[in-house]
């Protein structure tokens, strides 16, 4: 299974001087939790809800109650965006896609090809594909089976099969 397959190809994105309000505005709008971020064609970064809510000052002795709003209008996507951002391509596999994400502890992955921003994969995506590939999507039954790890051992259970009396 490729990523192409389960990526999301109509990705929102923002600019690096988008307002973080308008960030969380764009998450809570379209139920999304990330946003890359692009300067004209490149990828420059991503920008998470933690990301968002992290920076909110909303409990910051610093910033008082009535000075929030003009500190969110401060505050862009470069302040609070992860800058080095791990991408896949659209012809990896899910399984690099799944490992990339659990061994960095992201929520998603920009796909890239050929250096443009073409999609974006998230674990929503690779739950998906998991749940398709093992049938449990549609709840049908399932068959596992633990043989031999030596050549001709598949062979002998499927001849084992198709000769049972249907």
């Amino acid at each position: 299974m490729i990523v192409l397959k389960w990526m999301t190809k109509e990705v929102i994105t923002v600019g690096p001087d988008t307002p973080i309000h308008q960030i969380y505005n764009i998450f809570q709008k379209n139920d999304i939790h990330r946003v890359p971020v692009m300067s004209g064609e490149k990828l420059v970064g991503i920008v998470s809800d933690r990301d968002v809510r992290t920076a909110l000052p909303l409990f910051s002795d610093k910033v008082l109650p009535e000075n929030i709003s003009e500190a969110l209008e401060r505050k862009k996507a470069s302040d609070v965006m992860t800058h080095e951002v791990i991408t896949i391509g659209p012809l990896d596999t899910i399984e690099k896609a799944a490992l990339l994400m659990l061994n960095n502890k992201f929520g998603a992955l920009p796909v890239l090809n050929n250096g443009q921003l073409s999609g974006i994969i998230t674990e929503h995506d690779i739950f998906e594909a998991l749940l398709e590939v093992t049938g449990a999507k549609w709840g049908v039954p399932r068959l596992s089976m633990v043989i031999d790890d030596r050549p001709g051992s598949v062979k002998e259970v499927a001849d084992i099969i198709r000769n049972y009396p249907a």
